[in-house]
């Protein structure tokens, strides 16, 4: 997701565990168009990890809110 006008950034924190008790913390900012659905962004982001890592994983923590203060 990039930025445009139409867009709210939204900053993610997200921890996931792999077998063999992996664990993995990322977060970033998501520029989500409007519609969008808190759903949808969790969906992006583990597709975008389970690309990174082909494996199973199980979510231990999920944090989305506004960027902006």
């Amino acid at each position: 997701m990039t930025t445009s006008p139409q867009t709210t950034d939204y900053h993610y924190v997200i921890t996931i565990q792999m077998p063999g008790a992996v664990l993995n913390t990322r977060s970033g900012i998501l520029a989500v168009p409007p519609g969008i659905t808190r759903a949808e962004c969790l969906k992006h982001l583990l597709d975008q990890l389970q690309a990174v890592y082909e494996t199973q994983m199980m979510i231990l923590f999920f944090s989305l809110e506004p960027n902006q203060l």
